[in-house]
This record gives C-alpha cells, sequence and structure tokens, in this order.
C-alpha cells in the first residue's frame, strides 16, 4: 500500500535550547536522511 495516504518519515534534531537545527521532511515512506547527515546534525546542535 504505497500511495499519497502512506504516512511520510521526518526527522528533526533540537539543540539542547530547545532550537530546530535539522529538518528532513521525506517524500515517500523510504526517504529518510544518511545515518551520517544525522550524527553530524547532532553533533553540530551539541550531542556527543
Amino acid at each position: 500500500m504505497h500511495n499519497e495516504w502512506v504516512n511520510c518519515p521526518g526527522l528533526f534534531v533540537v539543540d539542547r535550547r530547545g532550537i530546530v537545527t535539522y529538518v528532513h521532511r521525506g517524500s515517500s515512506w523510504s526517504d529518510r536522511p544518511a545515518p551520517e547527515t544525522v550524527l553530524a546534525e547532532a553533533r553540530k546542535a551539541g550531542g556527543r
């Protein structure tokens, strides 16, 4: 069941102050950022 009614993933990185520093809005059910991208964005936001 892959059509326009299927939920698409979203990913948000939020820094310690509560500010959203990265947003990825998927355009299909399989559209996700690479793990390396997520980790790099988390580090930039102050993650460990």
